[in-house]
């Protein structure tokens, strides 16, 4: 069981220096473009396209570390009146809950979108012509660390056990 969760939180830090990384770039290319239409009155033509795919892939990379953080907006206003056993069973199931729509979400992504669009060779209408699928692949990287990290929750709620850190040790 600890051997999942460090993994699940590792892979879930990966994509959080990921996610750094995409918004050191997206500042980067806004503070291009200012550069360019002040200085030269050019324009790359593509950051609204660029930024939009870099916020998108952000907020899914960042799904499953805000999760293992407890940093995700949890509504407590029937989970606070529980405690025990019965807040347990209802813990589990808001997780099993969320547990099979991401699964939904990430399935119906994969075939509908993302393996569409990968087969297709569809590409933006933007002048880039971005293949869609290098932007749609963050969302599903996210959506699948999501789910391993729900999986985790849901097997430690069950098991009862302690949980990896931040720093990687257990608690």
């Amino acid at each position: 069981m600890i051997a999942l969760e460090r993994l699940s939180y590792r892979l879930a830090r990966l994509a959080v220096w990921l996610s750094a990384g995409i918004l050191i770039y997206m500042v980067l290319h806004i503070l291009l473009e200012i550069m360019l239409r002040v200085f030269f009155s050019k324009s790359t033509y593509v950051l609204d396209e660029f930024v939009a795919y870099a916020t998108a892939s952000i907020t899914f990379l960042c799904l499953a570390y805000s999760l293992h953080d407890e940093a995700l907006i949890r509504v407590n206003m029937l989970l606070s009146r529980f405690h025990g056993k019965p807040r347990l069973i209802l813990e589990l199931f808001s997780v099993a809950t969320m547990i099979v729509i991401v699964i939904m979400v990430t399935y119906y992504f994969w075939v509908k979108t993302f393996w569409r669009d990968l087969v297709r060779g569809t590409v933006s209408e933007s002048i880039a012509e971005v293949p869609l699928w290098i932007p749609e692949i963050f969302a599903l990287i996210g959506l699948w660390l999501f789910g391993l990290q729900l999986i985790t929750m849901f097997l430690r709620l069950i098991v009862g056990g302690s949980s990896v850190t931040a720093g990687g040790e257990t608690k």
